[in-house]
Order: C-alpha cells, then structure tokens, then sequence
C-alpha cells in the first residue's frame, strides 16, 4: 500500500509541475518595475468582468490579481516579500505556512506550540505587524481583500522583519514548571523565499506531585524529542511564495492544511498532541487551464497521512471570460496508511482490546478479572501499542463562479466523496463561497460560507480534521455505544472482529456555516481587527462542531489572538454547557522597548496521558457484573488528557530592517 501511494504522489507531483510549465509558455513578461514590486492583493487593483480574468487556487476559491496600476497613479514601494499573507502558520510543532507577500504576511512563528513553549502543536501564527513606514497607497480604485480573513488555531506571534535572538522563559504543562530557552532566527528574501529555524529546549524546573513540589534538575523534556519527527521541528518554516501564487511550496510544523472545499480534510493539524510534533509539506500549483494541491503530514515518512487535489478547467482552452475560466473539475483523494484500526494490550502482545463482551469481577476459578480492558503503555515511549490499517477516499468536485464585480466575488459549488476502506460510505455537498468588500480607506471584508451536506453511515465530514492526530486513537464523544472507547475508524467503519459494529445512523442531513470578518486599513497588509465564527451540525448525534475567533494586531506594541473550538458535541445546546474537551488558544505579544518583547499565551489542548509502562483501564461503566453493578475498583482512563497549558517568556533579540534606508 505504502508503494502504491509513493507512486500517487509522484503522479500528483508531476500534474502539479505541469501547469507551472504551461504558465510560464503563455505569458510574456510585460509588467514594470513598479508592476513587479506590487505585491498580490495588495496595491494591484482587482479586475472587473471586462478585463482579463485572474487565475484561481486549487478549489479553494483564493485568487491571484493579475491586474495592473492605473495609468500614472503613484504607487508606493512595499514592504520586503514574504511568505503567508498577515498571519504565520509555520509553528514549531505548530503548523502553518506562509505566504510570499509582504512581510506582514510571513506565517511562520516563534516556536511551535500547542499551548506551552517547545513541542508545540497547532494551527497557527500570527505574524506581528510593524509600524507603518509608507504612505497610504491612492487608488483610483477599490483594492479587493480576498483570501482567508481569519486563522482559527493561531498559537505565536512572529516578528515580521529578519531577526535573530533567543527566548527565555517558563511554561506549565498540567502540574509541571518547565523553564524554556529557544534561540531562533528568520529570514525574508525579496524573491519569495522566507527561513526560519530555532532550537525549543523545555527543561524541568519543577516537579510537582499533589501537594509536593522539588527541584527537576533542568532535565529537557523527554517527550519533546522522543521519536524520529520531533527533530525536524528546528524547522519553523521554510516557504516559497504565497497561497494565492501559481506556485506555492512550504515545508513547516505545521499549517493546517485543508483540500478543496474541506469535505474530507479540513484545517487538519499534525501537531494538537503537545507531546508530538509534525513537519509537513503543502505544494499548490495552478495557471489558467489546470492546477493542484498537494501535502504530506510528516516530511520524515514516520507518520503517513497524503492528500492530493487535481482539478482542470476545460471551458478556458475556448473561452476567455472569467465565467468560463471560473468553471473547474477536480478530484481529490486523501489516505493516512498508518491509522490505528485497535489499541492493543501491549507493544508484546498482538491482541487488540474488544469493546464488548467485558464483565466487571473476577473469574472464580482462576481469580482472574473477567474485565480485559487493561493496556500497557510503551516502556520506552509510553505510548500505547495499535494495529494500523489503510483509511482512503476519493472524490470529485465542481465550482462555477457566476458573479464578480469590484465590491463582490460569489461562486458556486458541489462535491462527492467516498471512502474506500470495509465500512466505508458516501457523503456530499453543496454550498456557495460570498466575498464582499465595503468601503476604500478603510475596507470590510467579509468570507461567508454556506453548504447542504447529507452522508450515510460508514462517513464522517471533515474525517482529517483538526483533532484527528488525538481522535485517530480515542474517539472524543460522550456516546457510550461500546464498552470501551473506540479508535476513529472504529467508530465511523466499525471493527466487528474486534466487538465494534458500525453504528447504523442513516441518512444524515447538515450545514457548515462560517462567517469571517477583517478590517484593512486600505490593503490586505494592514489588517487592523478580524473575527470569525464556524458552525457544523447534523441531524445525527455527536455531529456539532464549531468555532470562535479573534485577531486584533491593530496596536503597533500590542497583539492579542484567541480561539474555542468544540468537536463532536451532542448538540448546539451543549456546546458552552459541557466542561469537558475543548481547545482553547489565546495569546499576546507586548513590546516593551525595540529589542525585547514579552510574549504570554495560554492554552487548553491534548497530551498523551501516560508514562512509559504504566497500565491503564480503557473500560467504562457499561461493564457490569451479574448484579448489573460497575465494578468500584477500576475507573475508566483516557489515552489523552484535555489539559491546561501556560507559558510566558521574554524575547530578546535584533530586528533587521532593511527599510530603514528608504
């Protein structure tokens, strides 16, 4: 299966080289020096109907202005290329790319968390706006924000200039005091290529255990650089060109990654589980005819999570209109070959824990409980022992732009997917994507989605999402089908070999709706404040999702971001009632003088719960012996711990400016 997958990516890999290739043919170089300095969405004027139309990203609905200044209109210089619109998703073991736009733009960001300095995991980084050093831009007309507006799952915020310097501070993670130390770098090249490395080291300060405290000898921290993946997070992020380029290539830990409409991979994130930390790659390509997406979970193969979008657009090889070169095919396809299919009892045994036929008490002839729900965890690692298995689907898409003009942007869409795997089923979609902008010096910009979807059993929406990296081993629901929690494919395909039956729902109806806001102060660069909400519902249980967020990098010494998300909660009602597995991600950043920063961020995520070689019971109370009693001397353990995580630091270090001059 692995073979076969390397040989789809390679495939995938040369459709995506294609179209660059194509582009390059086509056009000619006839833009000006100030043409060429003009950064996309920035000072280039969008397009109207009668002009030439832009170039659109893989499904995703983001386009590349293609436009040119106004005759005699006075552009001012901007500021150094670099990667990822305003906010860095490059985290450590936190994610996201960045853009080759203005520096603003980069999403890379200071170190890599989930919630507390080093291993961190999550979508995102803001990048730090600096203080203005160039006038307004005078447009004679309106310049159309586009793109995404808001980055739920944001983590760090990054310097936006080149800048070397070290971070020095303490994290707490649940009970323990971490003192971290992480010197780092970044650097943003004209030409769109954006570095950034640093070193997280997290050393025990101290070691708390109930009411007793001692000193933790500054032991680094061993879950922070216990598998081959953690090592590549000394990469922050390593970006050519923007989201919204005909080529876009990023190599980060890591930015959520989400594949045409988000049916099958939406806003995954390889690094939730701050005791893990993924390095992935994401590659789009796209000209006027053809494009793709293409990403990879962990560049080091040791985790295997593939996504590939094809698409092509077959009425522009005719037509020149922006309708016709709006209409696109796609398919995509996404697999994760390694996905836990059971948790076994121990990394010596090859029997998987059965989520039913458990009895609560002890055997009378043997002495030994009738309860098999007991795992050991990794003496090494402390991670526990599963039997992977392949999870794959396949789908197909359309999307058809039927308006645009200066002040809205609307298309339509409709997908189909289907997994391949036993007990896989069948879900589709159809939606309209609205982008609207108001006002010239000060411009609103608003992302609206609205989508139908309806899927049977044997499919989950959105199957690699944000939690997907925790839930692919314990399925975080309040549902109590089985005595044991189950793994993710348990729960959606069922296992009957290993007692799970697939839960037969029917058919299902839902929506996705999600509301997005930003203020720009005249151009894409100078977000000023930005807010978004996310709602996911169907008429099944354990099908409501959803989203809140905040951006407010308005203040030139002070940013402050925040994110909730809620999955799979058993209704609306319940999304702000239930206390228990939320993500939470808040933080800010406050420059004292120029030279020293002080960066504080808190977070509620997710960690492996265990020590090596511990024993756990993954039974619940649904085991019961002949009296119908649960047992009173197990209680049911989790694999992962919904956990508070805290760290504050102070940055010293150099900005280089290379504006200062101008």
């Amino acid at each position: 299966m692995t073979k076969r997958v390397i040989i789809l990516v390679i495939v995938l890999a040369g459709w995506c080289l294609a179209p660059p290739a194509l582009l390059a043919a086509q056009q000619a170089p006839t833009t000006t020096d100030d043409e060429a300095a003009t950064p996309p969405e920035e000072e280039a004027t969008p397009e109207t109907p009668s002009e030439k139309p832009t170039g659109e990203t893989p499904e995703t609905g983001e386009e590349k202005d293609v436009t040119t200044p106004v005759e005699g209109e006075k552009i001012a210089e901007p500021p150094v290329v670099l990667p990822e619109g305003e906010t860095a998703i490059e985290t450590d073991p936190g994610i996201e790319g960045t853009k080759a736009g203005t520096k603003d733009a980069e999403t890379g960001k200071e170190g890599t968390e989930t919630g507390t300095e080093g291993t961190e995991t999550s979508p995102g980084d803001v990048v730090t706006p600096a203080p203005e050093k160039y006038p307004e831009v005078e447009t004679s007309q309106r310049n159309f924000i586009k793109g995404d507006l808001i980055y739920p799952g944001t983590r760090r915020l990054l310097s936006r200039f080149d800048h070397v310097g070290v971070s020095l501070g303490a994290s707490l993670i649940d009970n323990d005091v971490w003192a971290t130390v992480s010197p780092g770098m970044a650097w943003y090249f004209d030409f769109g290529l954006a570095v950034s490395a640093h070193v997280p080291m997290r050393l025990l300060a101290v070691d708390i255990a109930g009411s007793d405290y001692s000193f933790g000898g500054l032991k680094i921290r061993r879950q922070d650089w216990d598998e081959v993946a953690d090592f590549a997070k000394i990469i922050r992020f390593i970006t050519y060109g923007r989201k919204e380029d005909n080529i876009y290539a990023t190599i980060n830990t890591m930015r959520p990654a989400t594949i045409g409409h988000g049916m099958l991979m939406n806003n995954y994130q390889g690094d939730i589980d701050v005791d893990r930390s993924l390095t992935g790659l994401i590659f789009d390509a796209y000209n006027d005819y053809a494009g793709c997406q293409l990403q990879i979970n962990d560049i080091t193969i040791q985790n295997q999570v593939f996504a590939g979008l094809a698409f092509v657009k077959p009425l522009s090889i005719f037509l020149d209109d922006y309708r016709s070169k709006s209409l696109s095919l796609g398919v995509e396809y996404v697999i994760d070959t390694k996905a836990p299919r059971c948790i076994r009892k121990s990394v010596d045994s090859a029997e998987c824990v059965r989520g039913t036929g458990h009895t609560a008490g002890y055997s009378l002839y043997t002495g030994e409980t009738l309860d098999e729900s007991f795992v050991r965890t990794d003496p090494d690692s402390g991670r526990f022992a599963v039997k992977d298995v392949a999870v794959n689907a396949i789908g197909g898409s359309v999307e058809f732009k039927f308006y645009k003009d200066d002040v809205a942007d609307l298309k339509v869409y409709g997908t189909y997917h289907q997994f391949l795997n036993q007990g896989g089923g069948g879900g589709a979609a159809a939606g309209i994507l609205a982008r609207l902008n108001i006002g010239q010096k000060w411009i609103s910009a608003f992302r609206i989605r609205g989508e139908y979807r309806t899927f049977g059993d044997g499919f989950q929406p959105a199957y690699f999402n944000t939690l997907y990296e925790i839930q692919k081993y314990s399925f975080l629901q309040s549902a109590r089908y089985y005595q044991v929690a189950p793994t993710k494919y348990q729960q959606v395909f069922g296992d009957p070999e290993n007692g799970f039956e697939r839960v037969e729902h029917g058919r299902r109806h839902g929506f996705n709706v999600d509301l997005n806001w930003g203020l720009f102060k005249g151009r894409r660069s100078a977000k000023q404040v930005a807010l978004g909400l996310g709602i996911q519902d169907s008429t099944g249980p354990y099908d409501t999702n959803m989203y809140v967020h905040l951006e407010f990098p308005m203040l030139e010494w002070l940013q402050i971001f925040g994110t909730y998300m809620r999955t799979d909660v058993d209704g609306l009602a319940k999304v702000f009632t239930e206390s228990t597995d939320f993500i939470v991600l808040t933080g800010m950043r406050l420059m004292v003088f120029p030279g020293m920063f002080i960066n504080a961020h808190y977070s509620r995520s997710y960690r492996t719960i265990a020590s090596p070689g511990v024993e756990l019971h993954l039974g619940n109370d649904t085991i019961v012996d002949v009296n119908n009693n649960p047992s009173p001397f197990f209680k049911q353990d989790s694999l992962h711990e919904n956990v508070h995580m805290f760290f504050a630091e102070v940055e010293f270090g150099w900005e280089f400016d290379d504006d200062d001059d101008e």
